[in-house]
């Protein structure tokens, strides 16, 4: 695997995390983890309805949606995102941003979810 770039790696981190951490019960996907600035790849994935400004993890637990946007330690979030995430909210979705996987952490548990993995120091 090539030299991934720092919000890639974070998310790579999660998910290597949620992968041992997250209760049976607790269902977590990426979306499209993978983005391309390529105009004819990011037409296609606008034209099967991915929707500009969706954040990053996609948790379902106890029948709620649960979102996380995963940014680098310097990252900033962009103007679609703001956008997304107060629609999400307003359709009843939970949401948070994410700088380490530490934050991860911390949001899952204030969320009550429950974790069956820690990180070591």
């Amino acid at each position: 695997m090539s030299k991934l770039k720092p919000e890639q790696q974070l998310h790579k981190d999660v998910a290597d995390y949620l992968a041992v951490a997250l209760p049976i019960d607790c269902v977590f996907t990426s979306i499209n983890p993978v983005s391309s600035k390529k105009p004819a790849a990011a037409g296609l994935s606008k034209a099967l309805g991915m929707k500009s400004g969706i954040p990053d993890l996609l948790f379902i637990y106890k029948a709620r949606p649960h979102f996380i946007e995963l940014k680098a330690k310097r990252g900033k979030i962009s103007d679609d995102q703001h956008s997304m995430i107060a629609m999400l909210i307003s359709a009843g979705a939970v949401c948070a941003i994410a700088k380490s996987v530490e934050d991860v952490i911390a949001i899952l548990q204030a969320w009550n979810i429950p974790l069956r993995a820690r990180i070591s120091a």
